[in-house]
C-alpha cells in the first residue's frame, strides 16, 4: 500500500506541472475542467471511495490524461483546443490529488 501511495504522489507531482489556475482560465478551460472533474469524481464514487482500489482509479485518470494529450495537436488544434485539454487534465488531476491526500492520511492514521 505504501508503494502505491508513493507512486500516486509522484504521478500527482509530475502531472501537477501542467496545471494552471482555473480562476484566470478561459471558457474552454473551465468547461473541460468541470466536465473532467465530474467524471473523475464519479469514477472515484463508483469505486466506493475505497483507498485499496486507488490503482484502478489511477489507471482511469491516466487513461483520461493520455487521451487528452493525444487529442491535442492531432484531432484538434489551436489555442482553444489547448485550453480545453489543459482544463480536462487539470480537472482529472484535481480529483486525483484529493484522493491521494485522503488515502495518504488514511494510511498514516492506520500506521502503515
Amino acid at each position: 500500500m505504501k508503494k502505491k501511495i508513493t507512486l500516486l504522489s509522484v504521478l500527482v507531482m509530475l502531472l501537477g506541472l501542467f496545471t494552471t489556475s482555473i480562476a484566470s482560465a478561459g471558457p474552454f478551460y473551465r468547461i473541460a475542467y468541470r466536465a473532467a472533474h465530474g467524471l473523475a469524481q464519479s469514477a472515484w464514487n463508483s469505486l466506493g471511495q475505497d483507498c485499496t482500489r486507488t490503482s484502478i482509479f489511477v489507471q482511469i485518470v491516466g487513461d483520461g490524461v493520455d487521451d487528452a494529450v493525444n487529442d491535442i495537436g492531432t484531432k484538434y488544434r489551436g489555442r482553444s483546443a489547448e485550453d480545453f485539454g489543459h482544463g480536462y487534465i487539470d480537472g482529472l488531476m484535481d480529483v486525483l490529488d484529493k484522493v491521494v491526500d485522503r488515502c495518504v492520511n488514511q494510511c498514516q492514521m492506520l500506521g502503515t
